[in-house]
């Protein structure tokens, strides 16, 4: 358990467990969260030293939480995104009877995000005008990546800069809901005007649920049945 974030000098709450990559200089990387008494663990076979990650997975009911944070520090540098592809890829192909959550900063900026079809979740809409782009051109070929393998995009929340640059991807979108986190979780003074608090919810059965539900017993239900055939073929 780590007690304490060095590159910011703020002391993490004692009845959490974190999770955390430095960078290689001085200052940044990335950290997870949870309560102690859920049970977590750390994915140590998904991790590339060039990128900026930390994949975690909980026990949940009915199915485990799989968490891939990322922080994308050049989004014009395609060899850094596909290497977070392959490691989002290996967890989703790792975890199928898992919930997979990436979530983090790629700083995709200028990017337009419309609902599909569905009305459930977001795609890019413009990346094919910028073909000269460079920069682009790896952000789309990224995000067409990880839509295929599939994964969902549920965040459209813009920042100051009319930026989305804060994803949340998903393998399942039955009951994922993003929006701006409350007011009662992040001060508006502590809110860093370019990466908007969002938050995340989602269904899970506790273990006093778990056990209600082990309970159960199977019932039919005849409401719709035809009683006149059943009658006529006795």
């Amino acid at each position: 358990r780590l007690s304490k974030n060095h590159d910011s000098a703020q002391y993490f709450p004692q009845n959490f467990i974190a999770y955390r990559r430095d960078r290689d200089e001085t200052g940044g990387g990335v950290a997870l969260l949870f309560d102690e008494q859920y049970k977590s663990s750390l994915m140590e076979t998904v991790s590339d030293s060039d990128c900026e990650s930390v994949c975690v997975k909980i026990v949940l009911h009915p199915c485990a939480l799989v968490i891939y944070l990322a922080y994308v520090n050049d989004s014009k540098r395609l060899d850094i995104l596909m290497k977070h592809y392959e490691l989002i890829r290996k967890v989703v192909l790792a975890e199928t009877n898992s919930r997979v959550m990436v979530i983090g900063d790629f700083n995709f900026h200028d990017v337009a995000w419309n609902l599909d079809e569905s009305k459930t979740a977001f795609l890019p809409q413009n990346l094919a005008a910028y073909t000269g782009s460079v920069y682009f051109q790896a952000a789309s070929e990224f995000l067409q990546r990880v839509q295929e393998l599939p994964m969902f995009q549920l965040s459209n929340i813009k920042n100051i800069s009319s930026n989305v640059l804060d994803l949340v991807f998903v393998n399942t979108i039955g009951d994922m809901h993003v929006c701006k986190a409350p007011a009662a979780i992040t001060l508006n003074t502590e809110v860093d005007k370019f990466h908007v608090p969002i938050e995340i919810s989602f269904e899970h059965w506790t273990s006093d649920h778990a056990d209600v539900m082990s309970d159960f017993i199977e019932v039919f239900s005849f409401k719709t049945a035809n009683y006149e055939q059943i009658v006529q073929r006795i």
